[in-house]
């Protein structure tokens, strides 16, 4: 009998402190708005970043980028990324590096034009973040990945649209992909940004 008392007192503790613990942040602003998100290129950055002989971390950018993410409030796990990034569109702010960079030692973009994400799923982080997790396709290989990702905010824009702000970090072995050219002097980690503005399509 007095087993059970404890136990009875174990379960009603454990249940009097899930009610009181604050619960986990929503990862979407109040502005926020379900539906379907078109990437507005124009104001998306996909950056990248590898440390260079060692000793710096030298960044570069991809100018093209395209895609929609989806955002439902009500239900996180019907939410989805995908995004496309054109490999020609590299830019370190040297022609030269760049055609470098596009070449078969690295991109090869004449034989892989494309390069982007598919998420295959999405859930709510403890801290107020999406876990994003799905497909990343860089180099003619196709590799799971998952990140954390943040709404950075949400709301109508002057031009009479409503907006969303997405943005991800996540790091990847290029070699992985099948990029091993100039390991000793380029590093492996390659360290991303992408941060996605996107207008709500209507109907």
């Amino acid at each position: 009998m007095q087993t059970t008392r404890l136990l009875t007192v174990a379960v009603l503790a454990l249940a009097l402190l899930l009610a009181l613990a604050p619960a986990a942040p929503s990862p979407f602003p109040e502005d926020a708005t379900s539906g379907t998100y078109a990437v507005d290129g124009g104001h998306s950055t996909a950056w990248f970043g590898v440390l260079h002989l060692g000793v710096a971390n030298f960044y570069g950018r991809f100018n093209t980028i395209s895609g929609e993410f989806v955002l439902d409030t009500e239900d996180v796990t019907q939410s989805s990324v995908k995004i496309q990034i054109d490999p020609m569109s590299v830019d370190t702010q040297s022609s030269g590096r760049d055609e470098h960079i596009r070449s078969a030692d690295f991109l090869d973009v004449e034989n892989f034009p494309l390069m982007g994400f598919q998420s295959t799923g999405v859930e709510a982080g403890e801290d107020g973040s999406l876990r994003v997790t799905g497909h990343l396709t860089l180099h003619g290989e196709r590799r799971e990945l998952a990140f954390d990702a943040v709404i950075v905010g949400a709301g109508d824009s002057p031009w009479g649209d409503h907006r969303c702000g997405l943005e991800a970090r996540f790091t990847v072995k290029r070699s992985e992909f099948g990029m091993e050219a100039m390991l000793d002097k380029l590093g492996d980690e390659v360290h991303f940004t992408v941060s996605l503005e996107g207008i709500l399509q209507k109907g």
